[in-house]
């Protein structure tokens, strides 16, 4: 490989051979301008996220087109963190990236179509988020469905698609996610990041016609 020296000795990008150029900063912000200088593409146009409890933390949220998840994405962005903003609806992830973007500037979120149900969807979705904000600190797993119904109602059908988002995605979401975590915190054994899994007080005391999502 080859790099471009800053004047105090820091990397501004670095050529990898038959994988092409990975441009570096302190934050996403700083990274994409660096990238601008040898790529010849506009500079982004924003701020360097500080001042918050969540400052340059790396955060990705399943689930972040509406609702809860939307909420959550705005709020950890509204901390200071750069935020992937994760969903099976690309238009939705886009409308939560653009919102936070219009705040904090372009460069605070980036929108990842992922169905959380689907294993190659996520571990794509971890890795764009790694190689396009430089890293992962926070996994907020909050993408889930509700599909109410007594035994009787409830289909086979319906049944197996709740636990294919509700489970098998927050398995993913921990898989995918605590590889690139390991490999920080093998760089470095006193940083910390985190897996969050947010989900419903009828996980532990279950409610009426709503076992699978209990479950």
């Amino acid at each position: 490989f080859h790099s471009l020296v800053e004047s105090h000795g820091l990397p501004k990008a670095v050529f990898v051979s038959r994988h092409g150029l990975f441009a570096l900063g302190h934050d996403s912000l700083e990274a994409h301008a660096n990238a601008a200088l040898f790529t010849g593409s506009k500079a982004p146009e924003g701020t360097h996220r500080s001042g918050g409890r969540l400052e340059n933390k790396i955060a990705i949220v399943p689930g972040a087109g509406q609702g809860f998840g939307k909420a959550l994405a705005l709020g950890l962005a509204g901390e200071g963190a750069y935020v992937a903003a994760v969903d099976a609806d690309l238009a939705k992830a886009a409308a939560t990236a653009d919102e936070i973007n219009s705040v904090y500037g372009e460069c605070a979120s980036i929108a990842i179509r992922a169905d959380v149900s689907v294993e190659a969807d996520v571990k794509n979705a971890v890795e764009a988020t790694a190689r396009e904000l430089g890293g992962l600190d926070i996994m907020l797993s909050c993408a889930g469905i509700v599909r109410a119904g007594g035994l009787d109602e409830l289909s086979t059908e319906d049944f197996l698609r709740v636990t294919d988002v509700n489970y098998n995605g927050f398995y993913f979401c921990t898989k995918y996610a605590s590889e690139i975590m390991k490999l920080e915190n093998s760089l470095d054994p006193e940083y910390f990041t985190d897996i969050i899994e947010i989900n419903s007080k009828s996980g532990l005391a279950g409610s009426r016609k709503n076992f699978a999502y209990a479950g």
